[in-house]
């Protein structure tokens, strides 16, 4: 491995990081596309899965990574099939607030059993303990460096 990362440039692992995004986002569509959501539906419902309170939309747009608008249209989506309802936050009324529906709770049982087999299906020649550090690098990256909207201190780069 450290011999395959040594012939490699920059640009190669980002060529490389932004083709297999591209697949995995690409095979998760295959399985959600027929179910009538897509990935920023698939995330926002996950997220409502496990705070059954409800969530702000501007707590999911955040966790999701997309902007406010495009998460009102998503949440309204999964709202007219009925997999979400949509109230007043009870202190701010300004606020909406998302909660998932028992049909959506369901929904997401038969989704994620879909997704999952997808992706062992794509995944079935990566060795378990690679796919584990794929996955905490990944992690890693998101703790690091989840503000997008904070520029990147590039300073530690040098020309030499």
């Amino acid at each position: 491995m450290k011999l395959l990362l040594e012939y490699r440039k920059s640009y190669t692992a980002g060529l490389l990081q932004s083709k297999a995004f591209r697949i995995l986002k690409k095979k998760t569509n295959e399985v959600l596309e027929p179910l009538g959501i897509n990935a920023t539906d698939w995330g926002a419902l996950g997220l409502l899965c496990k705070e059954k309170e409800g969530l702000r939309l501007t707590d999911i747009s955040r966790e999701v990574g997309v902007k406010a608008p495009y998460i009102t249209r998503s949440i309204n989506h999964l709202e007219e099939l009925g997999l979400v309802s949509v109230g007043v936050h009870k202190v701010d009324t300004r606020a909406k607030i998302a909660t998932i529906t028992p049909a959506g709770i369901k929904f997401m049982v038969k989704a994620e059993k879909l997704v999952a087999n997808q992706l062992k299906f794509v995944f079935k020649n990566v060795p378990l303990r690679d796919l584990l550090g794929y996955v905490r690098t990944l992690d890693v990256v998101v703790r690091d460096f989840n503000d997008t909207a904070r520029e990147v201190d590039l300073g530690h780069i040098s020309e030499d």
